[in-house]
């Protein structure tokens, strides 16, 4: 006997529909849609998702006198507010980075404007908190004294650490968090990659890098393939709870990668 199943795919909101018609650069031919839509909700989503400045950009475009200016004018603000915290960040991680390389640390950028500048992205299209670095075990303790020469303050854990304590957190944990007061900087810095059950990921001694250039000097990242798969494992680790998380990956899969590889890195990472 043949069972009938409901194999249709759940309905999404015309402002769901909306943000990501924005962020795929499609045409709103449906102008109707843009009087029935709820723009508070409209901008939650903008703001959950980190796509505001990309809907800021898309609908400044439409010239559609149904947006509402103040839908328009908070867009505007949050996006300009974007761009100098995009800026301030990418000066940021090239002066960290200059003064790693001159104490012959090893270090990669994980996320933020080097992201963008791969996938041929605009970098103040994609909001960012904070720093990301991983750098090698063997090398976190010049790498804390590099940022600590540079007015970092350790956040977390925000006490001192006994030689045991530390030894602790290395085993348990995977990053330790700085603050600089004077910029308002926040910088996670990573001594590996872990998620859960994902804990074979090569430390940065044994990664390779490849340079981009940022604000016209070489910052190191990850080769394509890695990138990919540790974007997974972050997106993974925090439940997919933003949206922007697959469009980097989808703008990633633009590029040429090496699937087999990717496979490769993902089975010896279990």
């Amino acid at each position: 006997m043949l069972v009938q199943t409901n194999s249709a795919l759940p309905q999404i909101s015309n402002e769901l529909k909306f943000v990501l018609n924005c962020t795929n650069n499609s045409e709103i031919k449906d102008q109707d849609l843009i009087t029935a839509l709820d723009w508070d909700k409209v901008l939650t989503l903008a703001y959950t998702h980190g796509f505001y400045p990309i809907i800021y950009n898309a609908i400044k475009q439409l010239n559609n006198a149904r947006i509402p200016d103040c839908v328009m004018s908070n867009l505007k603000h949050c996006y300009i507010k974007n761009v100098f915290k995009t800026m301030s960040l990418a000066d940021e991680i090239v002066r960290i980075t200059r003064d790693l390389n001159n104490n012959d640390v090893k270090s990669f950028i994980l996320k933020g404007p080097p992201l963008s500048i791969k996938t041929n992205e605009d970098i103040t299209l994609r909001p960012s908190n904070d720093i990301d670095i991983l750098v090698d075990p063997l090398e976190f303790n010049r790498a804390e004294k590099t940022l600590e020469q540079l007015d970092y303050i350790r956040i977390s854990p925000a006490f001192p650490l006994t030689p045991r304590q530390k030894k602790f957190f290395f085993r348990h944990d995977h990053h330790f968090e700085y603050y600089n007061h004077k910029r308002a900087t926040l910088v996670e810095l990573h001594w590996r990659i872990r998620s859960y059950n994902i804990k074979r990921f090569p430390s940065a001694f044994d990664l390779n890098a490849q340079n981009i250039i940022l604000l016209e000097y070489p910052v190191s990242v990850m080769d394509d393939e890695y990138w990919f798969v540790y974007l997974m494992v972050h997106g993974y680790k925090h439940m997919w709870a933003r949206l922007r998380w697959l469009y980097d990956l989808k703008r990633l899969m633009n590029i040429t990668l090496d699937w087999d590889k990717i496979i490769l890195i993902a089975d010896k990472s279990e």
